[in-house]
């Protein structure tokens, strides 16, 4: 659906990250069973010590429970 610009007051940008193991990582997506789906982008080693899935081009993910993680921050950005 479009929608006319003028219609538009701000957009809101949400980055949510979180901390796993002493890792930063890049909260993407909170599944129906209530985990969360990360993604890393860094080292293969630190991606097979925290178990996630990919490679070191297209980068790491993974699910993990919300109490596996040491932190988890939102930043919110508004734009005009």
């Amino acid at each position: 659906m479009k929608v006319p610009r003028s219609c538009i007051d701000d957009i809101l940008l949400i980055r949510v990250t979180g901390t796993i193991r002493g890792h930063e990582v890049a909260v993407i997506q909170r599944m129906p069973d209530g985990r969360v789906r990360v993604t890393f982008i860094g080292p293969p080693a630190v991606a097979r010590e925290l178990g996630l899935d990919g490679d070191q081009y297209m980068g790491w993910s993974g699910l993990f429970e919300p109490e596996d993680s040491d932190s988890i921050e939102a930043e919110e950005t508004r734009r005009a």
